[in-house]
């Protein structure tokens, strides 16, 4: 009874065998993979190439429901980095002997041919497609020989490949003077080399390599003579150039319509008025500020403006300076309010906005009070001068940044962007500029640490807060690259460069402006000694110390502070030898702190005045394609290639 027990349930399992394996074959494996994946490929002599992959694969339901689907690249990158597309033409989608439906979907780097419909499943087992396509520019014209380089099965399967083979037919002559063989297996960037080769009955070369693993592949590398087969012309190369870089074609020629805009516009309403006849001033003219001279000159606000302000209020006998440490104290004077009327009304307003919460301010980094002093200085100077000495005409630049985002936007898409890559130009855009304000205040930072030894960890911490920002712009430049390419963002950062240029281009003085500027310039001539012997013959003021204070705020306003302090270099030196505060020697009557031992002039414009720009502009900142063959190829690279 036990022997029939036993052999009752041996011939159980038995059964139960048979019917997981009807075929009988105990090694058969029916997980889903590719059993077979044969390629034949025809090279013309014309160099296009007519491809008929032949692809078995086990089907469960897994991953393969309705069918399975062919990457196949079309665009690549020269050696010079140039994008160039090849030529991809469907033939034929055929399954199981019988015509397959199909269709397509772009990608970043090619097509996407599906083969199959939702509209039904496929039985569990195994099925054969066929796919047939013409491809074109895939063949490699060198020096000394050509040849194929063709990636047959791609990388991108997520299935093993039992066996992949390929056979390379040459037109009829050819296939005796095949100068070399090679391949390469495996991953991409592969160098193994698990095949064979052979000859078919017609002499064409036959690659065969077994047992593949998900993501691994095929790739032949065939070589031939020079002149077998016909290379392009070298008009017939210019025709491909230009179908393969039109985008970049269009990206010029809107780059060159937007300058032409601009040039156009810039003769029309920014070209400045010309010069007058300049001749030396000894008075700052039209009851001109220190912050106003400035202003004009630089037709905008910048950091001297406020600098100079503060210092024409010292100057006037409004507030001193006081240095402690390094640290800079402004305090106003006792009867200040005698001073008040000799103040220009952007000095009265910066006046009431330094001390609205008392009569000391003390200079550290981000101070709310300069901040605010400095806003409404600026909008003090705009409402004063532009229109009536220059105009900015920004209205302008509108036209010019519309034709150049549309110039952009059409050069991306054509070169193979999506929406995406137009995002991507928007973003880095806007954080360019937030990287280039943020490299600006890590340049005054470490600008300030020559001034104030202590500054040196705020300038380490600015700057090592920048470096991701930093490595964000780099890292959006690479996306756009690998979406678009490097000439194209050439032409896009040109583009920007183009607006910025023409944003400081277009502004431009009224003839009014031009004639007060010419009369700064004769103020300037004077402070700078320019024309000495002219000088001379029309009676300049007593060179004294007095007038060296009082003019220091417009040199640094205009940019010739330490040439003003040459100028009085001696009198400067005399009035310290005669001081009587002893060792301190001579120093500005708006100043006090720091000793400034035997004082000269060359060492005060060159220290306290850097010192002390910087002190001000950090406090008043807001926070914020090669050959294959020899070994020079790998898997999964030259032409084809693609996956499931």
């Amino acid at each position: 009874m036990k022997k029939f027990v036993l052999f009752a349930a041996l011939l159980s399992a038995a059964v139960a065998v048979c019917a997981q394996n009807p075929s009988g074959d105990q090694n058969e494996d029916n997980s889903e993979r590719i059993r077979v994946f044969d390629s034949h490929i025809t090279v013309s002599e014309d160099g296009s190439m007519m491809v008929r992959e032949t692809i078995t694969v086990t089907a469960t339901g897994d991953d393969i429901r309705h069918g399975i689907y062919r990457d196949f690249p079309t665009k690549y990158d020269d050696h010079l980095g140039n994008h160039y597309s090849v030529g991809f033409d469907i033939v034929s989608v055929e399954r199981d002997g019988k015509t397959e439906a199909y269709h397509t979907s772009d990608l970043q780097n090619g097509v996407r041919v599906y083969f199959g419909s939702s509209n039904y499943t496929l039985a569990p087992g195994k099925h054969t497609y066929v796919f047939t396509y013409r491809t074109s520019r895939q063949l490699g014209f060198f020096k000394d020989h050509d040849e194929l380089y063709w990636n047959v099965t791609g990388v991108g399967w997520m299935f093993p490949i039992d066996a992949a083979t390929a056979t390379v037919e040459l037109p009829e002559g050819m296939r005796y003077q095949i100068i070399s063989l090679d391949g390469y297996t495996g991953p991409a960037h592969s160098k193994a080399k698990a095949f064979t080769t052979s000859r078919d009955a017609d002499a064409n070369p036959v690659f065969r390599a077994e047992n593949l693993g998900p993501h691994e592949g095929l790739t032949v590398v065939v070589t031939w003579p020079k002149g077998l087969i016909r290379e392009p012309t070298a008009a017939e190369k210019r025709q491909q150039f230009i179908a393969d870089n039109r985008a970049l074609f269009i990206g010029a020629a809107g780059l060159a319509l937007v300058l032409a805009y601009y040039v156009v516009v810039w003769t029309m309403v920014g070209r400045d008025p010309r010069p007058g006849s300049i001749v030396p001033l000894y008075e700052p003219q039209d009851n001109l500020s220190p912050a106003a001279m400035r202003f004009l000159e630089q037709e905008g606000f910048d950091d001297r403006v406020f600098t100079s302000a503060i210092l024409g209020l010292a100057a006037k006998g409004y507030l001193t300076i006081e240095n402690e440490d390094k640290t800079y104290r402004l305090l106003r004077r006792r009867g200040y309010g005698t001073v008040e009327s000799k103040l220009a009304n952007d000095e009265k307003l910066l006046a009431e906005k330094l001390f609205e919460n008392g009569d000391k301010l003390t200079l550290t980094e981000h101070n709310a009070v300069l901040q605010a002093a400095q806003k409404a200085l600026k909008a003090s100077l705009e409402n004063a001068m532009e229109k009536k000495y220059f105009v900015t005409n920004q209205r302008y630049l509108i036209p010019g940044l519309v034709l150049t985002a549309l110039t952009v936007a059409i050069m991306v898409l054509m070169s193979g962007g999506s929406g995406a890559g137009i995002f991507m130009c928007v973003w880095l855009t806007g954080w360019s500029l937030g990287v280039a304000l943020l490299l600006v205040t890590v340049f005054r930072a470490w600008r300030a640490v020559s001034a104030n030894a202590t500054a040196v960890f705020g300038a380490v911490f600015i700057t090592l807060f920048s470096l991701p920002f930093l490595a964000g712009e780099c890292f959006g430049v690479f996306m756009l690259e690998t979406s678009v390419g490097w000439l194209p963002i050439g032409i896009i950062f040109a583009g920007i460069g183009l607006n910025i240029m023409f944003h400081y281009l277009m502004k431009a003085p009224t003839l009014a402006g031009r004639a007060l500027m010419d009369r700064v310039e004769g103020f300037r001539m004077f402070l700078s000694a320019v024309d000495r012997d002219k000088i001379r013959t029309m009676a300049p003021p007593v060179q004294t110390p007095e007038l060296f204070e009082r003019f220091l705020p417009y040199a640094l306003a205009l940019g010739v502070e330490d040439a003003w302090a040459r100028q009085l270099a001696q009198v400067l030196a005399a009035a310290a030898s005669t001081s009587s505060q002893g060792q301190r020697g001579y120093s500005p009557s708006w100043y006090t702190g720091a000793s400034l031992g035997a004082f000269s002039a060359a060492q005060f414009t060159s220290s306290f005045s850097s010192a002390f720009s910087s002190a001000v502009s950090s406090a008043s900142a807001p926070a914020s394609s090669s050959s294959g063959g020899g070994g020079g190829g790998s898997s999964g690279g030259g032409g084809g290639g693609g996956g499931w």
